[in-house]
């Protein structure tokens, strides 16, 4: 899988490309960590281009969920294919991440997340 990564409005896109598989793992995890040091309050994860997602991509995505709450952060996933949204589906991810088809639409959550507080 390649990573490329995108800040746009005080927030970090990571666009992923090819299969997310428990040997991506690592590299996701550290550029991940990286973009957290760098200040991201606002993580999305660009699915457009997974065309599979196995379940060690689905424990370590819930981690991150749990991880990110703990911190106060954001994290959303951003436009999966309809494989991968089932998978993610049945794994109830989307109970604990949410997903949006566009980064505005993730954005103006998190904002109305802050200001409801």
């Amino acid at each position: 899988m390649r990573i490329i990564e995108e800040p746009i409005q005080g927030a970090t896109v990571l666009h992923l490309l090819g299969d997310f598989t428990y040997n991506s793992r690592r590299e996701l995890t550290a550029t991940i960590e990286a973009t957290k040091k760098g200040g991201c309050a606002h993580l999305m994860l660009d699915l457009e281009h997974v065309p599979f997602i196995d379940s060690a991509a689905l424990g370590l995505l819930a981690l991150l969920s749990h991880s990110f709450a703990v911190e106060h952060r954001h994290l959303s996933l951003l436009r999966p294919h309809a494989q991968v949204r089932e998978i993610l589906a049945l794994a109830n991810i989307p109970m604990i991440i949410p997903m949006y088809e566009k980064e505005d639409e993730a954005l103006s959550a998190t904002v109305k997340v802050r200001t409801e507080r």
